[in-house]
């Protein structure tokens, strides 16, 4: 992630460029159970929860702090991966839709080097895996505009949004 892309995240959802949420790395780790990337961690810290293109949501803290329902959709989340039997390295951390999670390729010790998969779950026939070459905030900026590349997203491009980013009024 480049300084640049959390700016263009950034000026989407008509946050300021500075970090502006005091959310404890520690905090989200030990939601997460695990290290996570900088880029993720400076995300959250920045952009209020929303959505982006009616369709992706970050999962992330309330904007209270409070982690309570970012707990639970992780715990969701995982509870549908192991249904699918998919590969325990698959670590959610957004939504599309009610159809698709997106995950790091949790492959290595180096949190910063995860690569972001869309994964469409099936629990008759087993998910369906389709990396995408970035991380969290790239992830985040080639979706908003219409560059992920991955060809099972084109659903999320065929209408006007409106906007690219709609914060939650509940949660920011």
């Amino acid at each position: 992630m480049t300084t640049d892309a959390l700016t263009a995240v950034t000026a989407l959802a008509g946050s300021p460029p500075a970090p502006t949420r005091p959310v404890p790395q520690q905090t989200l780790e030990t939601v997460f159970g695990m290290p996570l990337p900088t880029d993720y961690v400076r995300y959250v810290r920045t952009v209020p929860p929303g959505v982006y293109r009616d369709t992706l949501a970050v999962d992330q803290p309330d904007g209270d702090g409070s982690t309570a329902e970012l707990e639970a959709a992780l715990e969701f989340r995982r509870g549908l991966l192991r249904d699918d039997d998919a590969p325990e390295r698959l670590v959610p951390w957004a939504t599309l839709g009610r159809d698709y999670l997106v995950c790091w390729i949790a492959d290595g010790d180096a949190p910063g080097d995860w690569q972001v998969a869309v994964y469409e779950p099936n629990p008759f026939t087993g998910g369906t895996m389709y990396p995408f070459a970035g991380g969290c905030v790239d992830f985040v900026l080639a979706f908003a505009a219409g560059t992920t590349g991955l060809a099972v997203l084109d659903y999320a491009y065929g209408h006007d949004p409106g906007q690219l980013f709609t914060a939650f009024p509940d949660r920011s």
